[in-house]
């Protein structure tokens, strides 16, 4: 038994689920998980470590500060929403989009609580994000198109590293695997 799978495994993990009934084991679909996180982590490394050699360190220490404050306010909000929301979501994570059905059931008003709540919640995700892109754009300059190649780099190692995590627990065999890899890979870019 697995004693912590860290909250991106656990997400991760729940939509996995609700995209392929028959998964396999829940421990398996963890260890999976998990070592998507790994692969997802040092991908995300690669990215910081492009944004710090592109651009000039003044700049780079803002956009770095930048991306650092924003990602923990988006666990700050992820955190709140979770409590808000209560058990209705599960494992799922409140700021995707991706609405899970009713696992614990819940009445039809207990639903849209909890829908009105992570709406509510990635209203205030879209002005972090919007707030932190305004104060990144300064200081990308003539790097831009760089970093933009950098981030498409890490977005490819994610479905990379989504896929590897996958087709141990599912089989390359599955014929929709690519409509499996990309809602979990858009999924982890959110918790980025």
């Amino acid at each position: 038994m697995i004693e912590r799978v860290p909250p991106l495994a656990r997400a991760l993990g729940a939509r996995l689920r609700s995209l392929i009934a028959t998964v396999g084991d829940a421990e398996a679909v963890d260890r999976a998980m998990i070592a998507a996180v790994v692969a997802l982590d040092a991908a995300d490394r690669s990215y910081r470590n492009a944004i710090e050699s592109a651009l000039p360190a003044p700049g780079s220490r803002e956009v770095l500060g930048t991306m650092s404050a924003y990602r923990r306010a988006v666990v700050q909000l992820r955190e709140r929403a979770v409590i808000e929301i209560g058990t209705a979501f599960g494992a799922f994570d409140p700021l995707d989009t991706f609405v899970p059905p009713s696992q614990h059931g819940l009445s039809h008003a207990e639903g849209m609580r909890a829908a009105n709540q992570a709406d509510r919640a990635r209203a205030e995700l879209s002005a972090l994000r919007t707030h932190a892109n305004a104060r990144i754009v300064d200081h990308l300059g003539t790097h831009a198109p760089d970093l933009v190649a950098a981030r498409r780099e890490r977005n490819r190692a994610f479905r990379g590293a989504i896929h590897a995590a996958i087709v141990p627990v599912l089989g390359a065999s599955v014929p929709t695997l690519e409509a499996i890899v990309e809602p979990l890979a858009t999924l982890a870019e959110g918790w980025y």
